[in-house]
């Protein structure tokens, strides 16, 4: 009887301390998730933090099944963006840095904050400014008093960085030799920087709407590859 009662004394104090942990743990992690994003970002608006795990006692070993972090009106690395949604899966914690697979990305950036990125940054750029039309970008502005469009894509260059990369140009009615317009356009290429944010995002595409730039990873990419398809 007394082996029986120890038992039951034991199997109700793991079951309360599951549960206790259960309801406490995930909430006081995903407050130090978002306090430490928080010093990663230059600003954000508003931020929200969810977090999975089972047992939460998985948590004292600083692992969890998932993270999602959403904000938005965020400032990364001096660019504005609109909205920002990352989820990560199979999640460590690994000096201050949350490390695991990032399975979904999704990043937004308005026409508008892009060309306010760009004059802050890149001075050689001050004279010119972005129109983002479906699956075309242009840049348009002067050099001295001459007239300059250029045509030009985004696509993911480095790891977790998204590159303006010129591929044409329209110089009012001007003859120009093949080297002034290579010295153009190789002057005007500028790029995004997602890295440091102390997450696993992971950039895969580049997709340009009409006044916005959305970047994806993970099952975005899948969910756009299959509505391709179908």
């Amino acid at each position: 009887m007394r082996r029986r009662g120890y038992f039951l004394e034991t199997l109700i104090f793991l079951l309360v301390l599951l549960v206790v942990t259960q309801v406490f743990l995930p909430g006081l992690a995903e407050k130090k998730i978002k306090e430490a994003f928080k010093q990663r970002v230059d600003g954000v608006e508003s931020l929200r933090v969810n977090l999975g795990a089972f047992p939460a006692l998985k948590l004292v070993i600083k692992r969890a099944d998932w993270v999602e972090v959403r904000g938005t009106n965020l400032i990364v690395n001096n660019l504005p963006v609109t909205s920002f949604k990352s989820y990560i899966e199979d999640v460590r914690v690994t000096d201050g840095e949350i490390r695991g697979s990032n399975t979904d990305l999704n990043i937004k950036i308005t026409e508008e904050d892009i060309n306010k990125f760009i004059q802050k940054n890149y001075p050689s750029l001050n004279n010119f400014t972005i129109k983002l039309l479906p699956g075309q970008v242009f840049m348009s502005g002067k050099v001295g008093f001459i007239n300059i469009k250029l045509t030009g894509k985004f696509q993911v260059a480095k790891v977790n960085r998204v590159s303006f990369v010129p591929t044409g140009i329209q110089i009012e009615e001007l003859q120009l030799s093949s080297e002034a317009i290579a010295e153009v356009i190789n002057d005007k290429e500028f790029s995004f920087d997602f890295r440091g944010l102390g997450l696993p995002v992971k950039v895969e595409e580049v997709l340009i709407k009409s006044g916005e730039v959305e970047i994806n990873g993970g099952k975005s990419v899948r969910k756009a590859v299959s509505s391709w398809k179908d």
